[in-house]
């Protein structure tokens, strides 16, 4: 069912909202083509909102609060949009108008989604304000977070191969404390570390080299040990220098389950290595 009720009271929104960067007021000469269309304008908006917000519900998590809200973003930026279809513009200027109402729009959306949705702006800065209110990050840092994540989308969107991973630290370091930072960057990758963990050991059990060692600590020590390797590549990201440096220091006190499971993969890869060379010998 078409919510054309919704559609206006999207319309009294449109009197004071302010989306997440800048106001999007209805102009007199909008207010005025509204007035004379409603009806006709009310229930086409009504059924692109439904379209755009269905769009988000496929594609994007958020939290079941926030779905009222992006609906109501969704309402006001369709009913806007169709106003500009029966003002005496040309194709042209219609079009930039609407790009202009879409892009104010998406930054008000994106504030919601990008905490919950991390392929839309960075990923480490994506977690860090999902995280922020458990971490006590202040007000004033969350919103330069926030407008730094809406810039990223922004970019990202028009180009996904842009890479922002320099930036990303960059702006973390500079609003969050070194804890947390740590924090998030050993949140985002947990689970990873915990895969990496759990196959090490699983491949020195398969290679029955695995009896004298108690798993747990061993798969404990080895889950922190990923998590600090993975954490000096995010941390120190385009200064090669001081990674290296950070990682030697790593290397050089390995656990015994990661010292044990990379001897075995080093053996594997010199067996792999001599079975070539005598495949290729024999080609012949």
């Amino acid at each position: 069912m078409i919510r054309k009720g919704t559609i206006l009271y999207a319309l009294a929104l449109l009197m004071s909202v302010n989306a997440y960067s800048q106001s999007l007021h209805l102009t007199k000469q909008e207010e005025k083509t509204l007035s004379e269309h409603r009806n006709e304008i009310s229930t086409h908006a009504a059924f692109l909102s439904e379209d755009a917000f269905a769009g988000i519900s496929s594609k994007y998590k958020f939290h079941a609060q926030q779905s009222a809200q992006l609906r109501r973003y969704c309402d006001m930026r369709e009913l806007k949009k169709y106003i500009h279809n029966y003002l005496e513009t040309d194709s042209q200027l219609r079009y930039t108008e609407k790009e202009r109402i879409d892009s104010v729009f998406q930054d008000s959306i994106n504030a919601i989604l990008i905490p919950y949705n991390h392929q839309i702006s960075g990923p480490t800065i994506s977690l860090a304000l999902l995280m922020s209110e458990s971490l006590k990050v202040s007000k004033k840092h969350q919103e330069k977070l926030m407008n730094k994540a809406l810039d990223f989308a922004r970019r990202l969107k028009k180009n996904p191969y842009t890479d922002i991973k320099k930036e990303e630290i960059s702006i973390l370091r500079k609003n969050l404390t070194a804890k947390q930072l740590e924090t998030v960057i050993d949140e985002k990758n947990n689970v990873q570390a915990q895969v990496k963990a759990k196959r090490a050991w699983e491949a020195l059990e398969q290679a029955g080299v695995s009896r004298e060692l108690d798993s747990l600590p061993q798969v404990t020590r080895a889950h922190l040990y990923y998590l600090i390797e993975m954490r000096y590549w995010d941390l120190y990201v385009g200064d090669n220098e001081v990674r290296d440096h950070n990682l030697q220091d790593l290397y050089r006190n390995k656990p015994k389950i990661i010292k044990m499971y990379e001897a075995l993969d080093e053996k594997k890869r010199i067996q792999e290595k001599k079975e070539k060379s005598v495949g290729v010998e024999y080609s012949w």
